[in-house]
């Protein structure tokens, strides 16, 4: 609880920080898409210290999972998130490693998450594959990108994304004959606060714990001005080393460039980092694997986790701050 308020007494206020409302153009969506590719080649890059499963958060939405692939799951998604406060929003994209075929990367699936369930949006259904498709598919299609389109302008219900302009440009591209890409109201990105997250006296979670390193105990007497020098210049690289080896379990968030990544905010505010495992595996894929599906709805739930986290006064009466595991 201590650590809760400590963070988010350090970041600004979440209603500050909400985009009112976005437009994009098709300028702008070039333009993101170039800023966006620029951020990622200058983005920090970090390695988990330990690659073993066990150290990555597991945190299933509590009532699963729902594939939205059909015009009956996306009204019953529509019906269970109509009226939430807040949402995680995050997309996957099939890169040309898998297609050949595709010029540019595609968006395939997006995924928003309450803070009890996730839903995959099966984009792979807007796609255009004949001139004649039959009545029953534009259904389908129509349904989903409709609700997609009422959750992206809806102004009540907060959008919380992490780098998600770079995400916005790719969905616009990928479905130029569809709008519901091109628009988004009431929206957060974690990006804007995670500089706040590194000041905060959270972001050395060993002083509370580890022995001072300051007021060395002072020389026996007897020595000479050589041992002295030897004694205090062993003393400052048993510091320097010993420094090192709390930096490697330590968030030390750089204090420039790009986004530091999601996973390394996740395991600065829960003590643990997410898998990355599955991030450039093949998306376009049908049925997706059982661990691309807990992937994709991690992305976007612990969003809301981490929202809970640094504003737990805004959290809605059914959504728990506790951390995830």
């Amino acid at each position: 609880a201590s650590s809760s308020s400590s963070s988010s007494s350090s970041v600004s206020p979440l209603s500050s920080l909400v985009a009112s409302y976005c437009v994009l153009t098709k300028d702008e969506v070039d333009l993101l898409s170039k800023r966006s590719k620029a951020e990622s080649l200058s983005s920090f890059s970090y390695k988990p210290p330990l690659a073993c499963p066990s150290m990555y958060i597991k945190a299933p939405p509590p009532k699963g999972v729902l594939m939205v692939d059909t015009a009956q799951k996306a009204t019953q998604a529509w019906s269970e998130m109509k009226g939430l406060k807040f949402v995680g929003i995050d997309s996957e994209y099939m890169v040309s490693l898998f297609d050949a075929k595709a010029i540019k990367n595609q968006a395939v699936l997006i995924q928003i998450s309450s803070c009890v369930r996730c839903y995959l949006f099966d984009l792979m259904q807007l796609r255009t594959t004949t001139t004649h498709e039959d009545q029953h598919r534009k259904q389908h299609q129509q349904q989903i990108q409709h609700v997609i389109e009422q959750i992206f302008t809806d102004p009540n219900i907060i959008k919380i994304g992490y780098s998600f302009c770079g995400d916005l440009s790719v969905l616009a591209r990928s479905f130029p004959h569809t709008t519901c890409f091109t628009r988004i109201n009431s929206f957060l990105d974690i990006t804007q606060v995670e500089r706040h997250i590194a000041r905060s006296p959270l972001n050395n979670p060993s002083s509370a714990t580890s022995p001072s390193l300051s007021s060395p105990s002072s020389p026996p007497s007897g020595e000479g001005e050589g041992e002295k020098k030897k004694n205090k210049k062993n003393k400052k690289n048993k510091k320097k080393k010993k420094k090192s080896k709390e930096q490697e379990h330590c968030m030390a968030f750089p204090t420039k460039g790009g986004p530091v990544g999601l996973s390394k905010v996740c395991h600065f505010l829960f003590g643990k980092p997410i898998s990355k495992d599955m991030q450039v595996s093949n998306w376009s894929r049908r049925p997706l694997l059982p661990a691309q599906i807990e992937y994709a709805a991690l992305d976007a739930f612990i969003l809301v986790k981490i929202k809970d986290r640094l504003w737990p006064s805004c959290s809605s009466s059914s959504s728990s701050s506790s951390s995830p595991s």
